[in-house]
């Protein structure tokens, strides 16, 4: 079996499927033999995509979405596709705690006044997570995740999702208000 790694990946990714015993490329010039492909966000597996690809048989997105594939006509076809969504869930999770604390803190504007020569320590008045009060708009895979994060930083975390009725771990300080129009 051939499987295609068509963006780029962590750097240990071929060595980890070869233990699998398969081969493998991360040449595009070899798509029509490929049975499997890997994709992320730069490759579009389109309906030419897969009509360039006899062989395919399964497309893998890593990331969340499938936005980059066409998967009516890939399912059509009989490739299966699927993606990985909580693979990037503590990444995501952690990168909106660091812009918050960014945020609160003007990182952007200190390091552009350090940049300067400025010490800008006393201009810039900085605020603490802790104590405040965080709203999400969703509590899924990524919500959770952020829930968790925050409370740890001595946040109130109170959350709003049409589709999860309570929260899930009783360690949150959460409210999750039902959308009333959903039966």
């Amino acid at each position: 079996m051939l499987v295609l790694i068509a963006d780029p990946f962590h750097s240990t990714l071929p060595d980890r499927l070869r233990a699998l015993d398969v081969e493998i490329t991360e040449d595009n010039a070899r798509q029509a033999e490929a049975e499997v492909v890997l994709i992320r966000s730069r490759t579009k597996c389109t309906r030419e995509y897969i009509d360039a690809s006899p062989a395919l048989k399964l497309i893998i997105r890593g990331g969340v979405g499938l936005d980059n594939v066409d998967r009516a006509y890939a399912e059509q076809k009989g490739i299966a596709v699927y993606n990985t969504p909580e693979a990037s869930s503590i990444a995501v999770a952690e990168l909106t705690m660091s812009l918050m604390l960014s945020a609160v803190n003007q990182l952007v504007v200190g390091h552009n006044g350090m940049a300067a020569g400025r010490w800008l320590k006393k201009e810039l008045n900085r605020i603490e997570l802790f104590g405040k009060t965080l709203g999400l708009i969703g509590l899924g895979r990524i919500g959770s995740e952020v829930a968790k994060r925050a409370t740890a930083f001595g946040m109130r975390v109170f959350a709003f999702d049409a589709y999860v009725r309570k929260a899930t771990s009783p360690s949150w300080s959460t409210s999750i208000r039902c959308d009333p129009t959903r039966t």
